[in-house]
């Protein structure tokens, strides 16, 4: 947003004198005095400023292609599913989906998901508004809260995506790194967090982009609501991960 900003800024400064002079020759060709012409013409510089400068940057930003040019963030954007490896097994998540928005209300990005076992179990749900670019390792840190389920093993007839029981929010940290294939396309990530509470949990993991998949997933799963989706998506996602590891 602070690039699109300042490239408006220097673009209206350049327009404005050319947006002054017919401004004035009208008000000079309607014998308006000098000293009025003066004051309008102020007002409506300032008013231009303003609109170019805190407003029109706004909606500017609402389109997807403007933060792409402008937003490094932007390119992480969309729905990511995860391989989770708990240092110490310390519960039993081992998937995740998570997406990366950017919300249009708040005017900023949002990091937030889930973490299940191998059953489609939520273990924990966390969602980051507070994301900083980080430009030397190509990635984001981030800072939001979590909240954990109070059971965790549980037996297979559990459903997907089942609601998970604490209320009570911990903080969560970490880091993303990111990479592509080329160009500004970012299609798979690493990174870890760590859950702190009495007990902190730290956690690695290995994402890969989903959007295409994940769309194709949800039309062939349309009896299940989202939730309940996702859940079912991160686990076969996650089988197909230990399948593929017996080929190794």
């Amino acid at each position: 947003m602070k690039t699109l900003r300042n490239f408006l800024a220097i673009v209206i400064n350049g327009v404005l004198p050319l947006v002054a002079i017919p401004i004035n020759n009208y008000l000079v060709l309607n014998n308006i005095s000098p000293q009025i012409s003066l004051i309008v013409i102020v007002i409506a510089s300032i008013s231009i400023s303003i609109f170019s400068y805190f407003v029109f940057p706004n909606l500017l930003f609402n389109a997807y292609f403007i933060r792409w040019i402008f937003e490094p963030l932007a390119k992480f954007e969309g729905t990511w599913v995860q391989i989770v490896c708990m240092e110490a097994n310390i519960d039993s998540r081992v998937c995740g989906f998570f997406t990366f928005e950017y919300d249009r209300h708040d005017k900023n990005y949002v990091y937030k998901g889930s973490n299940y076992n191998i059953h489609g179990v939520t273990i924990i749900t966390f969602s980051a508004p507070d994301i900083q670019y980080k430009k030397e390792f190509k990635g984001l840190r981030f800072f939001g809260k979590a909240i954990k389920s109070d059971f965790d093993v549980q037996p297979e007839s559990i459903v997907f995506g089942k609601k998970i029981n604490s209320i009570n929010p911990i903080t969560t940290r970490g880091e993303i790194i990111f990479s592509g294939s080329g160009g500004r396309r970012i299609n798979s990530a690493t990174g870890f967090f760590i859950n702190d509470s009495s007990t902190p949990v730290r956690a690695k993991y290995d994402a890969i982009r989903a959007d295409n998949d994940w769309a194709k997933f949800k039309s062939e799963n349309a009896e299940l609501d989202e939730p309940n989706q996702r859940a079912k998506y991160a686990v076969s996602y996650y089988e197909k991960y230990k399948e593929s590891l017996k080929d190794l």
